[in-house]
């Protein structure tokens, strides 16, 4: 289920009809922000991440948490100590999940214990309402946030080809962004 404001005012207006983004972040874009941006030495950028999650509008997925914790990512006491960044698995994901993964086969690695990546698009698709009649006036547009790079030239339907999640995303409409263009999005300076 997502997990919005109780208070939509409370979140940051975009204009356009549209509540500050909804970010989605895969295993490789949190392991970049631990790497690349230490939060000893940008502790305003991982406060302003934490205003995020406080809005409601920066997410962890369960599977993305488990692949962090089987690296035994440096990140895991900042996850735990900002709770409403886990997005719990629904109904919805697993009905949608089944869906991508017969359409694009290769999202997910066979031999892979814990693959977040499909179950990163099926919480976009869930979260994203835009076909939804009922959709709220005031809504978020979802990003997934990631640090793979498209594969251009190769269909999506490719049965070899591992589909890396910039490409997915394309597929289905969902905007992708790398962790810079989600700081640009935001008009954060530091």
């Amino acid at each position: 289920m997502s997990r919005k404001p109780e208070n939509p005012s409370s979140a940051s207006f975009a204009g356009d009809g549209m509540l500050g983004s909804i970010y989605l972040c895969d295993t490789s874009a949190m392991v970049d922000l631990r790497q690349n941006y230490p939060e000893d030495l940008f502790p305003n950028l991982w406060a302003r991440i934490a205003d995020l999650t406080h809005e409601f509008r920066f997410y962890l997925h369960e599977e993305v948490i488990q692949e962090l914790e089987t690296t035994d990512d440096e990140s895991l006491p900042w996850i735990r100590q900002h709770p409403t960044i886990r997005l719990a698995i629904t109904d919805g994901q697993q009905r949608r999940l089944r869906s991508i993964l017969t359409e694009v086969p290769r999202l997910a690695t066979p031999t892979k214990k814990n693959d977040a990546d499909p179950w990163l698009i099926a919480a976009a698709l869930e979260l994203d309402r835009r076909d939804d009649p009922n959709r709220p006036l005031l809504s978020s547009e979802i990003c997934v946030l990631s640090s793979e790079k498209p594969n251009r030239g190769i269909p999506i339907t490719d049965p070899i080809s591992r589909q890396p999640i910039p490409n997915v995303c394309a597929h289905y409409n969902i905007r992708h962004l790398c962790l810079v263009d989600m700081f640009t999005q935001e008009k954060w300076r530091f």
